[in-house]
């Protein structure tokens, strides 16, 4: 189960063992084909002294073709899955962040005689979010040019009989990159591993004890470049949840304690933080909701780490056969840790508030276009990085 994580923040046990839901999916192979077009009043995520610095326009709009493939393999008891998408932004007013979206993710679950194991792998490439991005002093232009890549693998063993105790272990690698010479020294990786009691029930669902370490690196730091400390540990002590109630309900969730410490020595926080997330179906509306509190890194800033806080709702409803109304909102809160030394543009502090509303037309059995509004706030320390933004959107998709 993996449960709103950033940057291999979630540590993944029980993934070895397919839901009941996913052990019933057909073998699926899906192209899909389409085309967006965006108007945003604030693509710069900031005040307007803040594009007027990185020499750009605030209102544009986005053309964005793009591609993908979703295949559900079912082998005997193992189950490949993968997922992939490509797409390419055009901006009419700010060409400088034309850039490729690239996005893929593979399970590979293998139902052994006596174990259960899941193998994973991801690669994500895209241009940063401006809002992401400190405005650097010593070229505020360039400094909005970024392309992160982020790599990831991870392997869950879990042994046992099909209800009951098992043990189980993980091991999860993560690597994120930043194209920008400004901003290597905000590279990372990291290892996360742990392991720890689940036990399986179909009436009550997946329930796991368990410890784990994440030790996070950032290569590229040496005083002569930045203040900012090189490395931190995160270990936690937690317990998980994950159910499916019939078909209608299913609920996961995950609280744990972190204990941080920074490479100088010093400690750094130190609680309780959480995941969880609940999704309900009934006859015309699907509901799903999701928080979580974590500690992870970040690619635009030269902190130590970020303490996030992250809650959605999501609603669907159809209006008929062919018409479905969304209506979403989020709030997302960040601290970030710096040394002292780290003092140039940089945030303490944000908090982002989003709401958005949509229909998607349902044209044929393959053909859907959607139409979505959002308004998005930000309020962070000073007002360099505060903003509004407006966005509204049409899309169109074909499967095949």
């Amino acid at each position: 189960m993996k449960i709103m994580s950033a940057g291999g923040a979630t540590l993944l046990f029980g993934a070895a063992l397919l839901s009941p839901a996913q052990a019933q999916e057909a073998k699926r192979l899906q192209f899909d084909l389409g085309g967006e077009i965006l108007y945003d009043s604030n693509v710069t995520r900031g005040s307007e002294a803040a594009a007027q610095a990185r020499g750009l326009q605030q209102e544009d709009t986005r053309f964005s073709p793009n591609a993908a493939v979703t295949l559900n393999l079912p082998t005997g008891p193992h189950r490949l899955m993968l997922t992939g998408s490509a797409a390419y932004d055009f901006y009419a007013r700010n060409s400088r962040l034309n850039r490729e979206r690239i996005k893929a993710d593979g399970h590979f679950y293998l139902n052994l005689p006596i174990c259960a194991v899941e193998l994973r792998g991801s690669f994500h490439r895209r241009q940063s979010d401006l809002g992401d991005l400190d405005i650097t002093a010593i070229d505020p232009k360039g400094s909005s040019k970024n392309v992160e890549t982020a790599k990831g693998a991870g392997a869950t063993v879990s042994c046992g009989g099909q209800i009951g105790l098992r043990p189980v272990a993980m091991i999860d690698w993560y690597d994120a990159r930043n194209s920008a010479a400004l901003r290597k020294t905000a590279d990372n990786r990291s290892v996360s591993y742990g392991g720890g009691l689940l036990y399986v029930h179909p009436a009550i669902g997946n329930i796991t004890l368990y410890v784990g370490r994440r030790e996070v690196d950032y290569p590229n730091r040496t005083p002569l470049l930045t203040s900012a400390l090189t490395s931190f540990d995160a270990d936690r002590y937690g317990l998980m949840f994950s159910r499916d109630v019939g078909a209608q309900l299913k609920v996961g969730g995950e609280i744990f304690y972190t204990d941080v410490t920074l490479s100088n020595g010093r400690s750094g926080f130190s609680g309780v933080n959480w995941n969880a997330n609940a999704k309900l179906n009934l006859s015309r509306m699907e509901i799903e909701g999701e928080t979580g509190k974590s500690v992870d890194t970040s690619q635009g800033f030269d902190a130590n780490y970020v303490l996030r806080r992250n809650h959605e709702l999501r609603i669907r409803y159809a209006l008929g056969a062919r018409l479905t109304a969304l209506l979403a909102g989020s709030i997302s809160v960040r601290d970030y840790n710096y040394e002292p030394g780290v003092v140039a543009s940089r945030i303490d502090h944000d908090n982002m508030k989003r709401v958005s509303a949509g229909l998607d037309y349902k044209v044929s059995n393959r053909m859907t276009i959607g139409l979505e509004t959002a308004y998005q706030r930000r309020n962070a320390n000073g007002t360099l990085y505060d903003y509004d933004s407006y966005q509204a959107g049409l899309r169109v998709s074909t499967a095949f």
